[in-house]
């Protein structure tokens, strides 16, 4: 399930019809009442509009994990994310397919993580905190304004969180 294979079902899709080819029209189904179209062009709208917020979910999730925790607006990021579990509820309500499914696996993902992201992308922290947490995490010879989510992840930051939860709250206090 990568990003290029989402997208390659979505230009599949589109190649299939002519209707809602412009991206904007998709997201703007996202809270249309289904029953009103008719059978066959019902099915081809809802899997667009699935398979593309699943693939804007997963670039959004990509890139989030990619920003450097020194600058990551985390207040952007939880109202995103909050913002996509009210579609996926709404497409899992009104569509329930496996991929909206999908959809709320990959956002539950995030939003599990999403203290701990949002503990170590304070402004509070600072060289000295990071010391700490990168000293946790065995890892050495790294740059800490450098340091992505994707990293601490790759990392084992998970195994550590409680470490991060602490350094985070001593940096916010100081």
């Amino acid at each position: 399930g990568n990003i290029a294979t989402l997208e390659a079902e979505m230009l599949a899709l589109e190649a299939d019809t002519e209707v809602c080819t412009k991206y904007e029209k998709i997201c703007g189904l996202a809270s249309t009442d289904w029953r009103v179209m008719s059978g066959a062009k019902e099915a081809v709208y809802q899997r667009k509009v699935v398979w593309s917020t699943l693939c804007e979910y997963l670039a959004f999730s990509h890139n989030a994990l990619e920003a450097k925790m020194s600058v990551l607006n985390v207040d952007n990021f939880t109202k995103s994310l909050k913002d996509y579990k009210m579609l996926a509820a709404k497409l899992i309500t009104d569509i329930g397919d496996a991929v909206s499914r999908r959809l709320e696996q990959e956002i539950q993902k995030d939003l599990v993580q999403l203290p701990l992201f949002t503990a170590l992308a304070s402004t509070a922290m600072q060289e000295r905190h990071w010391a700490v947490i990168l000293e946790a995490l065995h890892v050495e010879g790294v740059d800490w304004a450098e340091v992505t989510m994707k990293r601490l992840l790759e990392w084992g930051v998970l195994e550590h969180a409680a470490v991060c939860h602490d350094v985070s709250g001593q940096a916010v206090a100081e």
